[in-house]
């Protein structure tokens, strides 16, 4: 698996190649928000440095071992966050942060972007399920930007499962959690490190549920997918495929 082929790794380009991009970035910034002021705050943003951008699944084809970053910034337009994705290449990256460890560094400092993070984590200690951090909160967390989350937003998270024991648990209490913090709490199972399916969907009484990859979405049966049935499944689903086979990266989330 290549740093391009899991969802939601946070990836900072290199230095030297934050100028680089930068055109291509404004360029892809949707119509409503090609104008000065916010392509000036874009640009004053993305180079510091400091805002990553995610790994996600590409939207046009890439070339030889590229993969594509969506990069959010603390801006928005109306209620729109200002977002824009540009193709990299591995030596244009410089280091990589899975959600886990993102919760780590979210956990650690003196005043954690969102309240529930604690609970959480002490949620999934006594569930035995690694959890991780996304979305805003995540952003806001490893750039120590304001502007990421609001006081109604939602709080993104994934919890990595190579079965289900210990989901339909979690569910229960991220649902007490959510009430208790009046805050919308959205929770994705990350199956064997290449799937995700909304726990929310999982823990319903639906008989299929959709799953996400870096490739492709498509719906399986929920009884595939901790077995090697949901792996021929994705093979029948056409998809983006990397002309090129860079360094593999593994990634190994911990419990917290």
């Amino acid at each position: 698996m290549t740093m391009f082929e899991r969802r939601h790794v946070l990836a900072f380009p290199t230095l030297a190649a934050l100028p680089a991009l930068l055109p291509e970035l404004i360029a892809a910034l949707p119509p409503v928000m090609r104008h000065r002021d916010i392509e000036s705050q874009v640009t004053r943003l993305f180079l510091t440095g400091l805002v990553p951008g995610i790994v996600a699944r590409p939207t046009r084809p890439c070339g030889a071992c590229q993969g594509q970053l969506g990069f959010a910034f603390p801006v928005r337009v109306g209620e729109q966050r200002v977002r824009a994705a540009v193709l990299v290449s591995p030596r244009q990256v410089r280091s990589i942060l899975d959600p886990w460890q993102v919760m780590r560094e979210a956990l650690a400092q003196s005043g954690p972007p969102h309240p529930a993070l604690p609970q959480i984590a002490g949620l999934a200690r006594h569930c035995g399920l690694p959890v991780g951090l996304i979305g805003s909160a995540a952003l806001q967390a490893v750039t120590r930007l304001g502007g990421y989350l609001r006081p109604d937003s939602d709080l993104d998270i994934v919890v990595a499962a190579t079965q289900p024991q210990g989901l339909e648990t979690f569910w229960e209490g991220i649902q007490a959690i959510s009430s208790q913090n009046e805050c919308k709490i959205d929770v994705e199972i990350d199956v064997n490190q290449r799937y995700g399916v909304k726990l929310e969907e999982y823990c319903s009484r639906n008989i299929s549920v959709l799953v996400k990859t870096i490739h492709n979405v498509f719906v399986t049966d929920k009884s595939a997918l901790f077995n090697n049935h949901v792996d021929r499944e994705e093979d029948r689903v056409s998809s983006w495929q990397f002309p090129g086979r860079c360094a593999p990266t593994t990634f190994q989330p911990t419990e917290q």
